[in-house]
Order: structure tokens, then C-alpha cells, then sequence
């Protein structure tokens, strides 16, 4: 992700003229707050998956505000580590809640993600 800054004339400085600066964005963190389930996963996937996109991102999925996750929320959270693993970008989850732990231990995701202890 680049963001792109051109100088205008008035904030030249004297013999210094910068005319373009650019920034690299290189982490993310997406803050997930309520259910993540067949009802949200559309909102997840637009606010996720363009960071695992980006070649180079390390992102972090905070989930310590989910109060429900079913299969749909494992698969969103699968499909955005496939594609970071495609793009060569990196994606962690960190914070489970309790009831988001144990569904990750149960069904194996803990090993297939990174898992950030919180």
C-alpha cells in the first residue's frame, strides 16, 4: 500500500523543492469487533484480504472483541492466509478470546496460523 504526496508550489522552500514523497505501509492491524459468521464475512473479506494482497504486508487480525466465530469466520481467516502466503505478505491473529482459542485448538487452525499469545 503507497500513499503518494505531491508538493505544491507554496510549500516550496527556497532552492528546496521536493516533488514527490512516497510512503510504504508495510502492517496493518484489523481490529474485528462482534460475530464473525455468514452475516459479517463479506465485511471481513473487504476489510482483510486487500492487506494480504499487498506484497510484503505483515498483518494482525486483533480478534479480543469477537463474541462469536463459526466455520465461516475459520474460513475467512484461512482464505486471508492463502492469499498472504500467494502475495508473500505474512498474517498473524492475536488476542483470542477464550471461545475463539478453543475453536482454533479443536478444529487445528492454532497450528496453521500464526497465533500471536495475548
Amino acid at each position: 500500500m503507497s500513499l503518494r504526496c505531491v508538493i505544491l508550489p507554496e510549500q516550496q522552500r527556497g532552492d528546496a523543492k521536493v516533488t514527490e514523497f512516497r510512503l510504504e505501509i508495510t502492517s496493518a492491524t484489523v481490529r474485528v469487533i462482534g460475530d464473525v459468521d455468514l452475516s459479517s464475512r463479506e465485511a471481513f473479506d473487504e476489510a482483510v484480504l486487500p492487506l494480504c494482497a499487498e506484497a510484503g504486508q505483515v498483518v494482525t487480525v486483533d480478534l479480543r472483541d469477537v463474541t462469536f466465530m463459526d466455520s465461516t469466520g475459520l474460513n475467512a481467516l484461512i482464505t486471508a492466509h492463502r492469499l498472504a502466503e500467494q502475495h508473500g505478505s505474512q498474517i498473524s491473529v492475536c488476542d483470542l478470546p477464550p471461545h475463539v482459542l478453543k475453536l482454533f485448538e479443536v478444529t487445528g487452525v492454532d497450528e496453521l496460523l500464526n497465533v500471536i499469545p495475548g
